[in-house]
């Protein structure tokens, strides 16, 4: 084990930017640091997960559930051996719920969380009823999963309360440092004006480029999730919910939650002629894509793999 070596590991929430976030990492040069993107590596969680999500979704899910299991040991056996770069980030909670959903449409386990969109393995639903579904059970409970993450999933791996530290709204991003551990912040929104400066004070590396990676709007499902961001319209009282969480009001100021409340509670009508340009049924705005892409699942599964090597090969 090298005594001054320094992983950077990308620990977010998904959803957040993190694969844009480690590409970017990868490709930049004369970076001495090799970085790892993980999710979830709490031991309750890794074990929740096995029990509820393995052998159930696809290869990624299995393997990537692997790979953190693998990531939990060394963080935990190495703890205190070495120094860690964390960078973790927020986003717009609801649109961290949209892309969510998609997400869990490819990764085949939205059927376990929203059974009512299914009619047997595909998932059936005009955009109102799609509409009326995701904001009664899905976004709640998507939305206070994040604060939760925050609270409990990365204090109690890094023993750090995110919420203890102040964060400056108008600097865009914030580095924290605690004993062994240094922690860079910021939220999505941000990415493209601070990640540069951010990289440059946080690893000493002023060459960082952004290489954007995993969007939703590239993916198969691109065109129906690009369709359903632009006319999804919430309810005043749920914003209202979502917004005066202490994730938002710590993350973000009173003018930008204004905005974001402002911009998914305006009424934004489709026009019949959009379903026909788009190619999406009316009755079932999900008829016309696959719920999985083999393709995307296997160009995940494989970049999954190939980190597992990287780390199996230097430190397991």
């Amino acid at each position: 084990m090298n005594k001054g070596y320094t992983p950077i590991l990308v620990y977010c929430i998904g959803k957040v930017g993190s694969k844009t976030i480690v590409n970017s990492l990868y490709r930049t040069k004369n970076n001495p640091h090799s970085v790892y993107q993980v999710h979830n590596i709490s031991k309750n969680y890794l074990e929740n997960s096995k029990s509820l999500l393995k052998d159930k979704g696809s290869k990624y899910v299995n393997e990537a559930i692997t790979f953190n299991e693998n990531i939990s040991r060394f963080f935990f056996d190495n703890q205190n051996k070495m120094n860690w770069k964390i960078i973790t980030v927020t986003r717009d909670p609801v649109a961290y719920s949209l892309s969510s959903f998609f997400e869990y449409l490819d990764l085949r386990i939205l059927k376990n969380t929203l059974p009512e969109l299914f009619d047997g393995e595909k998932p059936v639903a005009s955009f109102n009823k799609f509409n009326e579904i995701f904001q009664r059970k899905f976004i709640l409970n998507n939305v206070f999963y994040l604060e939760k993450w925050f609270k409990e999933t990365f204090k109690e791996f890094f023993y750090i309360n995110l919420f203890e530290y102040k964060f400056y709204h108008e600097n865009l991003y914030q580095i924290l440092k605690k004993k062994n551990i240094e922690i860079l912040i910021f939220r999505l929104k941000d990415l493209d004006k601070i990640f540069r400066q951010a990289i440059k004070d946080f690893l000493q590396i002023d060459n960082a480029v952004i290489s954007k990676k995993n969007i939703g709007e590239k993916k198969y499902y691109g065109r129906l999730y690009k369709f359903v961001k632009s006319h999804v319209k919430f309810d005043p009282e749920l914003l209202d919910k979502i917004y005066k969480s202490e994730y938002c009001r710590h993350f973000y100021s009173e003018d930008e939650i204004n905005k974001f409340k402002k911009y998914w509670s305006v009424n934004r009508d489709i026009d019949p002629e959009e379903y026909k340009r788009l190619n999406i049924s009316p009755d079932n705005i999900f008829s016309n894509i696959d719920v999985v892409s083999q393709k995307e699942i296997k160009t995940s599964f494989l970049n999954k793999i190939k980190d597992m090597i990287e780390f199996k090969k230097n430190y397991v």
